[in-house]
């Protein structure tokens, strides 16, 4: 199906409601990565608004927060072409979410992913390792990090080490929720 004309179904995310970590969207979901994006396919290069969906959706327990509606924020903005810019501290378009740069250091990172009631989100550099953004959702019993990767879910069932990140990591952000809300 061509992609300036794929529409995107009503999503149903209920099931996500109450969820106790951020739960694996896939940029390739057939829901969704077939539409046009950021001059693409979403499956191709929706790994950001992805990522940001898995975080919200947990954060703030609000299921209409899916890959399409931030997609649909972003459109026709420079964040539609600019991860980066997308996830930074300083946008003002995700208002119900805080999100703050941190230092690329093993212990502020591992701090940040063990802190209650906040995600990390890394921009990675482009490789075949893994997408271009991914959630850190948590940390093992073997202190390996878990990650959820929009682009694999094999990668996204495979635990890390730090230094297994950390030489794919470019920026690293802790995605929070608002209290003003």
């Amino acid at each position: 199906e061509n992609a300036d004309n794929f529409k995107p179904e009503k999503l149903d995310f209920t099931k996500y409601k109450n969820c106790k970590e951020p739960p694996l969207l896939l940029q390739w979901d057939s829901r969704w990565g077939y539409m046009r994006y950021n001059g693409k396919v979403f499956g191709l290069s929706g790994s950001a608004p992805t990522c940001l969906s898995m975080a919200a959706i947990y954060l703030t327990q609000d299921v209409s927060m899916t890959p399409v509606h931030f997609a649909e924020v972003a459109k026709n903005t420079p964040y539609e072409t600019n991860p980066e810019m997308m996830l930074s501290d300083n946008n003002k378009v995700f208002n119900y979410l805080k999100v703050k740069d941190i230092d690329h250091n093993q212990k502020r990172f591992t701090d940040a992913v063990k802190e209650d009631g906040s995600v990390v989100i890394c921009l990675m550099k482009k490789s075949q390792d893994f997408s271009e953004a991914i959630v850190v959702k948590g940390i093992d019993k073997n202190n390996k990090f878990l990650i959820n990767d929009p682009g694999s879910k094999k990668r996204s069932e495979t635990a890390y080490t730090y230094s297994q990140l950390d030489g794919e990591i470019r920026k690293i952000w802790k995605v929070s929720r608002k209290e003003n809300n």
